[in-house]
């Protein structure tokens, strides 16, 4: 015997149909037709003021040669033979005029004339340049050292101050890159924006697209069996 049938349509109220071709369809059409916007900002920063000051000075400690070390180490002993060296050697000279002038008093009040005095003459002369040489080699030795300690002490300076124009510029470029990032961000939104609007728009269409259903029932041989014995009962 045959047994009835049902079946189920699922459709789109005829609300969402009108929905969604005039109001949904043109707001994704305007949307697929807008061209790509590509982003003409700064992805990296650029290396700034204090970046290039801290290269410049690395690249002038790390590229010294040993003549320009030289140069630096000279310069910085001419003051200290200028101040120190040539005052010494000065008073040196005055004490030596000194002792000359006693020597040869000596020598007039001992009647040490000719050969004699000329012998005594060039002992003193011989021992005051040795005293002046001696004093000299020994003051060129500790004014050269310490030039050169204070050369090491100028190229530090500049290390430490180029390591800080460093820290500087990497704070700086931080700072760079958080704007810019910032900056992306915001085109990022700005270009997703529209799609936000269009989901929202579909959130007020009432979410659920397609789940109307109807429903469909097809009668049997049975169906029309029992109808016909209740009309001719009746």
């Amino acid at each position: 015997m045959g047994e009835s049938k049902s079946t189920q349509q699922e459709s789109i109220p005829e609300w969402q149909t009108k929905f969604l071709q005039g109001t949904a369809m043109p707001i994704a059409q305007n949307i697929a037709d807008t061209p790509f916007s590509r982003y003409g900002g700064q992805y990296a920063p650029q290396m700034g003021e204090y970046g290039q000051q801290a290269g410049a000075a690395y690249g002038a400690a790390a590229g010294m040669t040993p003549q320009d070390y030289a140069a630096q180490t000279q310069a910085n002993f001419n003051p200290y033979q200028q101040q120190v060296i040539d005052a010494s050697l000065a008073q040196m000279n005055r004490q030596g005029d000194i002792a000359r002038t006693g020597l040869e008093g000596s020598m007039i009040g001992a009647g040490a004339f000719g050969s004699r005095g000329e012998v005594a003459r060039g002992e003193f002369e011989a021992g005051l340049q040795g005293q002046r040489d001696a004093m000299i080699a020994n003051m060129m030795q500790q004014g050269y050292g310490q030039a050169q300690g204070v050369t090491q002490q100028q190229i530090a300076n500049r290390m430490g101050a180029a390591g800080g124009l460093l820290s500087t510029a990497g704070m700086q470029q931080g700072l760079q890159q958080g704007q810019m990032a910032g900056d992306y961000g915001e085109f990022l939104r700005e270009q997703g924006y529209p799609a936000q609007q269009l989901q929202g728009v579909l959130g007020l269409g009432g979410g659920d697209y397609g789940r109307t259903t109807t429903q469909t029932q097809k009668p049997g041989l049975l169906d029309y069996l029992t109808v016909g014995a209740s009309f001719l009962g009746g």
